[in-house]
């Protein structure tokens, strides 16, 4: 009996994901999206140079930044698969304080650009859950305001990433999104998307 249930369900489940998938996102579908995201791998990246530079008389506090802004231009390139170009900020600023006293400023700019690719486990008209991966190129432009020699201004390049474990995207043409994840776009990322 127990055999004969658990066959049932691996049934039903097959059945169930081969639904699902037959509404799946055609090739050739496109679509804009702007996002915001928080808890990004700029600030986990901000925090560990701190925590390098700071010590002794100089330290590093009142980080404040609105998150990582962003706008994605995608494309499906075969059934439930988009692949997007992306392009976002991010600031950080932070009070720098030389023997607990403030010393100024620092201005944290991030640009960055890449690729990402998305598939969609599910895609319904309405509805699309999916998972992803991103690669980018990050420029920083760092800018002091203040009396400390000891800090200069500078610019910096690097590679970055996103892993997102797991998003969804909510309405047709017009469509609300939140993703999870962890890199450049954050742990958490949210949205609207317009379809073209």
């Amino acid at each position: 009996m127990e055999r004969l249930k658990l066959s049932t369900l691996v049934v039903l489940i097959t059945l169930l994901t081969f639904t699902l998938s037959a509404h799946a996102q055609d090739k050739g579908h496109n679509e804009i999206t702007l996002g915001i995201g928080g808890f990004t791998s700029n600030d986990f990246l901000n925090d560990v140079a701190n925590l390098t530079s700071s010590g002794g008389d100089l330290t590093y506090e009142n980080s404040s930044t609105i998150g990582f802004l962003y706008i994605t231009y995608g494309t499906a390139i075969a059934k439930n698969l988009m692949v997007n170009a992306i392009v976002g900020y991010q600031s950080i600023s932070e009070d720098v304080l030389t023997n607990g006293s403030n010393d100024g400023e620092v201005k944290r700019n991030y640009i960055t650009t890449g690729l990402e690719a998305d598939y969609a486990w599910i895609a319904k008209e309405k509805f699309r859950l999916y998972s992803g991966l991103g690669i980018a190129y990050t420029t920083q432009n760092d800018k002091y305001d203040g009396n400390n020699n000891n800090i200069e201004d500078g610019d910096d390049s690097f590679f970055n990433f996103q892993v997102n474990a797991l998003g969804a995207r909510f309405g047709d043409t017009i469509a609300a999104f939140a993703e999870v994840g962890f890199g450049y776009k954050g742990v958490l990322s949210l949205g609207v998307s317009f379809g073209l």
